[in-house]
């Protein structure tokens, strides 16, 4: 019985030591998660402030050619 109560001891300890491991990716995995939406958010933002200045660029285009060359 003493041995066996040793055996289970050492099991729930061995178990412990791996829940506190998975706690710990999960953490970190839910860090990288919110890294990874916030790097989306800001590539969405670049692409749309790159398509604003190529319609600027386009736009300014359009009247240089308007105007008379002398």
């Amino acid at each position: 019985m003493v041995t066996a109560n040793k055996e289970l001891k050492a099991q729930i300890e061995s178990l412990e030591a791996t829940i506190t491991k998975i706690k710990n990716m999960v953490e970190q995995a839910d860090g990288l998660l919110n890294r990874n939406i916030d790097l989306r958010a800001e590539l969405r933002d670049k692409g749309e402030k790159l398509v604003g200045a190529e319609e600027s660029r386009k736009k300014a285009e359009e009247l240089a050619n308007r105007m008379p060359r002398s």
